[in-house]
């Protein structure tokens, strides 16, 4: 039997586990703002200041994230738009996992109608 401390820690993964799940349909949106270096890097920069530095593709994928459209039009923009549009699925993929990374860093919101 569990005791009540590990049924709440459980319960807390499944809860984190399912807040981290990302569909297709989900629209998410950017949050944070996009800075650059004076050397031109980009970084985004949280709303509690912190920072985090970012490579161009994650930098476009920010940008499109406006919360109108959903991730599987985000993922075959960016398939078209980068000449691999015969290769959507793995695409997605990227997209998702790039999505995800993002939201947990608080980068970016997810939900239906964000």
């Amino acid at each position: 039997m569990r005791s009540t401390v590990e049924y709440i820690g459980w319960i807390s993964e499944l809860e984190k586990s399912a807040r981290n799940r990302i569909s297709k349909d989900d629209r998410p949106r950017r949050k944070g703002i996009l800075q650059h270096t004076w050397e031109g890097i980009p970084f985004l920069r949280k709303n509690n200041g912190e920072k985090l530095q970012i490579r161009r593709p994650t930098k476009i994928l920010w940008r499109i994230c406006d919360g109108k459209r959903n991730v599987r039009e985000i993922s075959e923009d960016l398939a078209t738009s980068i000449g691999i549009s015969d290769k959507p699925g793995e695409v997605e993929s990227a997209v998702i996992e790039s999505i995800r990374k993002l939201n947990r860093a608080g980068l970016i919101e997810v939900g239906k109608n964000s």
